[in-house]
C-alpha cells in the first residue's frame, strides 16, 4: 500500500490550518475600545474612565445544541 501523500494533507491539513487561523485570532482578539461608547454611564463614570481599555473583540461561535457551552 503505498502513502498518498495529497489525500492526506487535504484531509488532515485543512483542520490543521482551520485550528491554526483560529488560534492566531484568538491571540490577537483584544483592541482598544472606549467603555463610554458600549455601556451606559452617568457623565461623572466617564469622567473617571481611562479613554481607551484594552477590551476583548470579535464574536464567538458556538453550537445551539452543545450543552456544555453556555
Amino acid at each position: 500500500m503505498q502513502f498518498d501523500y495529497m489525500t492526506w494533507l487535504y484531509k488532515y491539513g485543512i483542520y490543521a490550518a482551520m485550528i491554526l487561523g483560529a488560534l492566531i485570532l484568538a491571540a490577537l482578539a483584544r483592541n482598544r475600545f472606549a467603555r463610554a461608547r458600549f455601556q451606559e454611564m452617568d457623565d461623572s463614570d466617564k469622567l473617571q474612565t481611562p479613554t481607551y481599555e484594552e477590551m476583548d473583540s470579535g464574536i464567538k461561535l458556538s453550537d445551539p445544541d452543545d450543552e456544555d457551552n453556555p
